[in-house]
């Protein structure tokens, strides 16, 4: 075989498992981030599913899906993404605190949209942070 030869197959064979290999990589991390950030989107929906209405010293409440968020909470942790699992598990006591003082008529609606809004950017701000990038982690 000639060196040209040789070289052209060289570059071949090494292009093709570099790129298997980061394409491999760069699609566990996508993955990743897809399903964290769904995560993080069924979270929200599960707070803005909450309805409430003001009557007189009660509020009315129909919680909707927002029992799923505890769900949530779970696989968050399982994936491995402990610190944002814990963070949104507060989210949701501080939000249940809110709701269940609300029905007894200790704090107004006001008090409850606030407390609300406090956890919906809490949520947004949350990220995965770097441990996402190791591809040896769970998928």
């Amino acid at each position: 075989m000639s060196p040209f030869a040789e070289n052209v197959l060289i570059g071949l064979c090494t292009g093709l498992m570099s790129g298997l290999i980061t394409g491999f990589y760069s699609a566990l991390v996508t993955s990743k981030a897809i399903r964290f950030n769904s995560l993080k989107s069924e979270a929200l929906r599960s707070i803005n599913s909450i309805e409430y209405m003001s009557e007189g010293t009660r509020t009315t409440i129909k919680r909707g899906d927002f029992k799923n968020l505890l769900y949530i909470v779970g696989e968050l942790i399982h994936f491995g993404y402990r610190k944002a699992g814990l963070e949104l598990a507060t989210q949701n006591h501080a939000i249940l605190d809110a709701l269940t003082k609300a029905e007894y008529g200790q704090c107004n609606v006001a008090e409850l949209e606030e407390r609300i809004n406090v956890a919906q950017t809490t949520i947004r701000s949350i990220s995965p942070g770097w441990r996402f990038l190791n591809p040896f982690g769970r998928i």
